[in-house]
């Protein structure tokens, strides 16, 4: 049984998902193909500084509006796991970053993303995954 250690949950959303919320938000175009999309996602060369990686982040942040989506992204993140044949995650996300540009509160971005996982593993009753907030302050 293969385990994860480290999966972000709020960025592991699979590049046709992202796109598709990433056009009902109209931050893409329709005509975008998933190719087009990829290219623009997809890091090619290293970045320089965290406020430069933290921006190619922005889009997944700008699509997660809603507890629905939020579950769909962590029952999809789960199954994509399950299917990689890693049986054991500990996921992790951070409400600040999830909550950014939304008003969803803490406690309703862990209990959508709970549900998500919780229906993952109904489906897949072999997996195990876990859940780690990551929260920090401003100083």
């Amino acid at each position: 049984m293969r385990t994860e250690l480290h999966r972000h949950l709020d960025v592991s959303i699979k590049p046709q998902t992202l796109l598709k919320l990433a056009q009902k938000k109209n931050l893409e175009s329709n005509s975008t193909t998933l190719e087009e999309f990829q290219k623009k996602l997809i890091l090619q060369k290293p970045l320089t500084d965290l406020k430069s990686v933290l921006a190619q982040f922005s889009l997944f942040q700008k699509v997660i509006d809603s507890p629905e989506v939020l579950t769909q992204i962590a029952f999809e993140v789960v199954r994509d796991c399950w299917e990689e044949g890693i049986h054991q995650a500990e996921l992790r996300y951070s409400p600040n970053f999830v909550s950014k540009y939304n008003t969803l509160s803490w406690e309703e971005c862990l209990h959508a993303l709970k549900s998500g996982i919780d229906q993952a593993l109904c489906r897949y009753p072999n997996m195990h995954a876990g859940l780690i907030c990551i929260a920090s302050r401003d100083s």
